[in-house]
């Protein structure tokens, strides 16, 4: 038995790296998000609005077809260089959004 390092209780499955219980790293990863968005207020917008027209059929959804306009592997993300021109996106395998970094405007 473990004892978790936010309420103290003792139980049997813990997060490995976190030493918490379940409940507990779940309630400190929601905070974390929440203040990530709170963080960075343009770039929520522009998800917002990314996602909205992906809904509506504008942007194509990402399944698999699209490819990375970087290497040619299947895109897995739209990636913003600007979160001003929240529609001005490009798709993106993972190790190549990371590769280009954070966009402009990212407050």
């Amino acid at each position: 038995m473990v004892i978790c390092q936010e309420c103290k209780t003792g139980v049997d499955r813990v997060m490995a790296k976190a030493k918490r219980c379940l409940q507990c790293n779940w309630k400190k990863a929601q905070a974390d998000l929440k203040a990530y968005r709170k963080a960075r207020p343009v770039a929520m917008k522009a998800y917002s609005k990314l996602h909205t027209s992906i809904q509506r059929g504008d942007i194509a959804k990402l399944d698999g077809s699209t490819l990375c306009v970087d290497c040619g592997e299947s895109a897995r993300h739209y990636d913003h260089r600007d979160y001003m021109r929240p529609l001005d996106v490009e798709p993106v395998c993972a190790s190549c959004n990371i590769r280009r970094g954070s966009a402009v405007n990212a407050a």
